[in-house]
C-alpha cells in the first residue's frame, strides 16, 4: 500500500472515531468508553457492525471489557416473536416470556433455539478474527460468544450466563488486552486496500 492509499485510510479513521466521540452514547447520553473506542472503529470499518461495547468497570456489568456485533439474520426472527407477543396482548419490549399460555411458551421457546442457532453460525467469523489477533497476542483470552441477538467478544473467564468477575487485577489484564486488540484492528485497517465503501456485511 502506497503513503496515499495509507493517508486515506487513516483520514477514514479519523473521521469515524470523531463521530463516535461526538455521536455515539448510551441511554443515559453518556458517550463511549475511551478505551474501546478504536476497537469500535475498527470493528466498523471491518465490516463488523457493533451495537454496544464497555472498557471494564468495577462497580457495574460484567466486570471485564466486551463489544457486541450485530447479527442481522437474528434479527429476521423479531417479527415471529412481536406475534407471539401481540397474540396474548402482551407488549413485546415490556413484558417477559413467563406471562405466555404454556402453548404459546413452547412456541416461543422453539423460535429462540432456531435464533440461537443462526446466531452461532456466525460466531465463527468473528473468532476468526480473535484468533488472527492471539497469534500476535498468545496471552490473550477474549472470546466470540453468541448473545441473544448478538455476538459478543469478552474475556473467556467472564460470561454474563455463568456469573461475572469483579477483580482488579484481572480487570487490568483484561483492559490490556482491549488495547492490544485495538491497535491489532486498527493496524489490519490500514494495511487493507478496501475501503469503507467495499466492505461487505459480515454478519448479514
Amino acid at each position: 500500500m502506497n503513503e496515499k492509499e495509507q493517508a486515506t485510510k487513516q483520514v477514514e479513521w479519523d473521521k469515524l472515531a470523531t463521530q463516535y466521540r461526538e455521536e455515539v452514547g448510551d441511554k443515559l447520553g453518556r458517550g463511549l468508553d475511551e478505551q474501546t473506542i478504536d476497537a469500535v472503529v475498527g470493528l466498523n470499518l471491518l465490516g463488523f457492525e457493533t451495537t454496544a461495547s464497555c472498557e471494564g468497570h468495577m462497580d457495574h456489568a460484567t466486570g471485564g471489557p466486551y463489544l457486541d456485533i450485530r447479527c442481522k439474520a437474528a434479527e429476521l426472527f423479531e417479527p415471529k416473536e412481536r406475534a407471539i407477543y401481540e397474540a396474548q396482548g402482551l407488549d413485546y419490549r415490556d413484558n417477559a416470556p413467563i406471562e405466555f399460555s404454556p402453548e404459546k411458551y413452547k412456541e416461543w421457546e422453539q423460535i429462540m433455539e432456531q435464533k440461537d442457532e443462526v446466531v452461532m453460525s456466525h460466531v465463527p467469523a468473528v473468532q476468526a478474527l480473535l484468533d488472527e489477533f492471539h497469534q500476535s497476542y498468545p496471552i490473550g483470552t477474549f472470546v466470540a460468544r453468541g448473545i441473544g441477538d448478538e455476538i459478543r467478544i469478552e474475556p473467556e473467564e467472564v460470561d454474563i450466563y455463568n456469573g461475572v468477575v469483579f477483580d482488579q487485577s484481572r480487570l487490568k489484564k483484561y483492559q490490556q488486552e482491549l488495547k492490544e486488540f485495538s491497535k491489532f484492528i486498527k493496524d489490519k485497517h490500514l494495511s487493507t486496500k478496501n475501503t469503507h465503501n467495499d466492505k461487505v456485511e459480515k454478519l448479514s
